[in-house]
């Protein structure tokens, strides 16, 4: 099992984003659009074994400051949201949800009253 990856990564130009480790790394978003400058959560998606700054990555922000992008990771992090991931395929992983009783369908004892 692995942890889905994040990192806190700061924009200052338009094709550019700061890693957490100080690099420069070209960078893609989903949308084709640019990020504003600021700082952004950045979440990988489960099973994701990528380094790059795809359209694959979400990015959340911007924030004004580091402090608060953080606040963001430790938030997702509290809710459960960046829990360990299961190499299982998600339907070996997780069970089928239950069946839900259908209120008002005909039952034995209600159909044969009717």
């Amino acid at each position: 099992m692995q942890l889905r990856r994040t990192e806190v990564v700061r924009v200052a130009s338009p094709e550019f984003l700061v890693n957490s480790a100080g690099k420069a790394c070209r960078y893609t978003t989903w949308t084709g659009w640019r990020l504003g400058d600021g700082y952004y959560f950045a979440l990988w998606p489960r099973r994701c074994g990528s380094d790059q700054y795809d359209a694959r990555v979400r990015f959340y922000g911007p924030s004004a400051t580091e402090a608060q992008a953080k606040f963001l990771e430790v938030s997702a992090r509290a809710l459960g949201l960046l829990d360990k991931v299961s190499s299982l395929p998600r339907s070996v992983a997780q069970p089928k949800p239950a069946r839900r009783a259908v209120f008002g369908a005909a039952s034995g004892a209600g159909a044969a009253a009717a």
